[in-house]
């Protein structure tokens, strides 16, 4: 095990006179789930595709287990794993005979036990030997991560990975790739579901026009902000309420009843303190915490997801 699984160096990508990638670096993590974040046209799915060996960099280093894609291609491949978008199979075979086909594909020994071992895992076990084009979307996602993982690889790549996916689907899918991470994968995911997202993720990496601009810990990030946001406040009387924060400094706004004050460090405690010590019952008290969304889109300065 003891290498890193996957290491971007200064990865960039030229087409004709234009950048589409510059100087990206970044490294995945075993057991960890990363997400690949950023607006239209940021350059995501050309990372993805210059990943798994679709397109070729104009300069940098991509190594996966150690070996580098660009000189040892075949030692780099057998380690990765990956759904671009919706996977794609022989309709008129079974669940089982698609990936026997990809086994037989592969330069790694894929046995029958391997093959029967990853269908259970992925929850196929009953369905395996219906044809696919009978398969819900839902089936047919969780039968690409069985094919993705059947030469069992150190690092999984899923680009898009539930589009079309109803709630039921996309919890099934989330547990796969928690369960897969707890094995040791490490697993990149770009998507547009940034609920989903922030679910799934431990890390984040967030491109703008080809460049890595951010990349930390989801964890650090809602850490962070547990401190800041909006907090609605409701006392006995609003309006007393109102005058005594603005004099203590607070930037205070009255709407529907309600007290709102924008906080950028956490004085929760601070301001019911100031209330009860005025005499004011504090009837209602709820910080309302930024989304993952609203720092996408302020990191972004409003970028749109793909």
């Amino acid at each position: 095990m003891g290498k890193t699984p996957l290491v971007v160096e200064q990865l960039t990508k030229k087409v004709k006179n234009k950048t589409i990638v510059h100087d990206v670096s970044f490294t995945l993590t075993a057991g960890k789930i990363t997400g690949l974040l950023g607006p239209n046209g940021a350059g995501k799915t050309t990372i993805i595709r210059l990943l798994v060996g679709l397109m070729q960099p104009t300069t940098g280093k991509i190594e996966i287990t150690g070996a580098p894609l660009q000189q040892d291609f075949a030692k780099a491949m057998r380690e990765i794993g990956s759904i671009i978008e919706t996977p794609e199979f022989y309709n008129y075979l079974t669940g089982t005979e698609n990936l026997r086909i990809l086994a037989k594909m592969s330069d790694r020994t894929i046995t029958e036990e391997r093959i029967q071992e990853v269908l259970a895992f992925v929850h196929l076990k009953e369905q395996k030997d219906q044809k696919v084009r009978t398969y819900s979307l839902g089936m047919r996602q969780r039968l690409g991560v069985a094919q993705a993982m059947v030469h069992n690889p150190r690092v999984l790549i899923f680009d898009e990975p539930m589009n079309g996916l109803d709630p039921a689907g996309m919890r099934e899918f989330r547990e796969l790739l928690f369960q897969l991470a707890k094995e040791g994968v490490a697993i990149l995911i770009s998507s547009h579901q940034l609920s989903e997202i922030e679910i799934l993720c431990d890390e984040l990496i967030i491109l703008q026009k080809g460049v890595v601009t951010r990349q930390e810990s989801l964890q650090k990030t809602t850490a962070d902000l547990v401190t800041t946001g909006l907090l609605h406040i409701e006392t006995s009387d609003n309006e007393k309420a109102a005058a005594l924060l603005t004099t203590a400094g607070y930037q205070v706004t009255v709407a529907e009843d309600v007290l709102r004050l924008h906080l950028m460090t956490d004085t929760r405690g601070a301001i019911v303190k100031l209330l009860v010590e005025a005499q004011l019952d504090v009837l209602t008290i709820m910080l309302e915490k930024p989304t993952l969304e609203d720092n996408f889109l302020n990191w972004t300065k409003g970028g749109e997801l793909v």
